[in-house]
């Protein structure tokens, strides 16, 4: 014969009570696994530096943390979550390193592939800003540039593409080399993009819709070692300020033709110039002209 249903109450809520306590009392979550991190590769005779996100693991009390046996160049700080170092010819070859984060309730580990190499990394051949300052090296849709080339501003919830140069990143031509050239991208602070952008590591192309709001650096990696960091560039992505520039689709300038000492007077049709989408007015536009290859051309703005 069953008992009475209050007798089974009491025992009922017990167990859901320690289901609670159970579930609450978790050990430290892993937010961005280290292998996703981008660590660096390790270069005989050159620092060695590895410095995590903030926010690694998650906890609601202290959390402290307990390497693998490390090689005997590198150490690991945990106040500021860095292993650092400086590898040398006797340290070449690849090991697991494993961080262990635990707090009260118990731990999590993550770990990352240590590869140490003689290889020459990869170098930035064109930075960002280099080519945002100068029109001819990059192709851009539907963006504004900031000042110093630092990186572009593109009005909310607008479509947009920003191609630049394949050789953004090159190998060491004369140094010994591993021969492969990988790009990837990832917003600063996050092992990722922001889902509204896209990145395209063979034409060197971001495209998508932006936000209503927001500042984001993004980070591009040229790496012999994919998933590794090695050189670096970086710009700037202004969502909500500022308004783009662009010419009315199916439109350019006119060619500017002229011959031997004859007297160049061209003024230039600002009509299919739009600035947020409407057509822009003389006082709204500042010309400056690129003149490298014509020291005897001015424009007066």
């Amino acid at each position: 014969m069953l008992p009475p249903f209050s007798a089974l109450a009491a025992p009922f809520s017990t167990f859901v009570a320690l289901a609670l306590f159970t579930t609450t009392l978790a050990a430290p979550t892993i937010v961005y696994p280290l292998a996703q991190q981008e660590p660096p590769v390790g270069r005989v005779g050159e620092a060695f530096e590895f410095s995590l996100y903030p926010g690694s693991f998650n906890s609601s009390s202290t959390i402290s943390y307990i390497t693998s046996e490390l090689p005997s160049w590198m150490t690991w700080n945990s106040a500021s979550l860095a292993f650092t170092g400086n590898p040398s010819a006797s340290d070449l070859g690849n090991t697991t390193i494993t961080l262990t984060a635990q707090d009260s309730t118990g731990s999590s580990e993550s770990a990352f592939r240590l590869i140490v190499t003689d290889l020459i990394s990869p170098a930035v051949h064109s930075s960002f800003t280099t080519q945002i300052a100068n029109p001819p090296l990059r192709v851009f849709s539907s963006v504004a540039t900031l000042p110093g080339g630092t990186g572009v501003s593109i009005p909310p919830y607008w479509s947009f593409s920003l191609g630049f140069a394949a050789d953004t990143f090159r190998l060491s031509r004369t140094d010994p080399i591993n021969g492969n050239l990988y790009s990837m991208a990832h917003e600063r602070g996050h092992p990722d993009l922001p889902n509204w952008i896209n990145f395209d590591n063979e034409t060197m192309t971001f495209n998508g819709s932006a936000p209503a709001s927001g500042s984001y650096t993004i980070v591009v990696t040229g790496t012999d070692f994919w998933g590794y960091t090695a050189a670096q560039s970086s710009f700037v992505i202004q969502v909500g300020q500022g308004e783009a520039v662009e010419m009315a689709r199916g439109s350019n300038f006119t060619e500017l033709r002229s011959i031997a000492r004859a007297k160049v007077d061209y003024e230039i049709d600002l009509s299919n110039v739009l600035i947020g989408g409407s057509p822009a007015s003389a006082d709204e536009v500042t010309l400056a002209v690129d003149n490298t290859d014509f020291p005897w051309l001015s424009v007066d703005g």
